[in-house]
This record gives C-alpha cells, structure tokens and sequence, in this order.
C-alpha cells in the first residue's frame, strides 16, 4: 500500500502516468488483502485523481460493501456521484464485519 501512496503523491505532483502505477500498487495490495476497505477506498481516490470516477465508484462501493454501516464511505461514494469535492474517506475499521 505504501508504494500505491508514493505513486499517488507523485500524480498530485504532476508526475506523468503517476496514477496508473498507483492504482496498480493498491490493486496488487488488495488481491494480497481483499478485505481491506482501505485499499479499495485508495484504488477509487487514484482513479477519481485520475479522472475515471465512474471506475472510482466501483471501488467504493466495494468498500462500502465490506463495512456496509461506514458513514463516510457512503458520503464519498455521494461525492463521486455528484461531482463534489470529499476526500477520500478512511474507514471506521480496516477489518471487515465476519
């Protein structure tokens, strides 16, 4: 996740072709830990950094389908929708209900 991070960071900086490297450092994490809200709130915020919200979305709400009960995973799904600005989210656990 760490390098999925330093990839992001570097797309905020204009790096080119930043986030792409980044959502496939959060997606090699994920596969890794599948459970992981976080990884897959990190996956959207790169993608909607990168301008491919629709795709964002999806992450999100796979996120949200892991901790349903996350207020603030729904608010961002809400932003990404209507085109807001919310930071992406960090969930109230990283460790889905079993």
């Amino acid at each position: 996740k760490l390098l999925g991070s330093v990839d992001q960071t570097a797309g905020v900086l204009g790096v080119k072709d930043a986030y792409p490297k980044a959502v496939e450092a959060y997606q090699k994490a994920s596969k890794l830990n599948p459970l992981n809200p976080g990884i897959k709130i990190a996956i959207a915020g790169a993608l909607n950094a990168d301008g491919k919200t629709k795709e964002a979305i999806t992450y999100a709400e796979a996120a949200l389908a892991l901790v349903p009960n996350d207020k603030s995973i729904q608010e961002y799904i809400n932003s990404l929708k209507n085109k807001t600005s919310v930071p992406p989210p960090v969930p109230e656990t990283n460790n889905p209900k079993q």
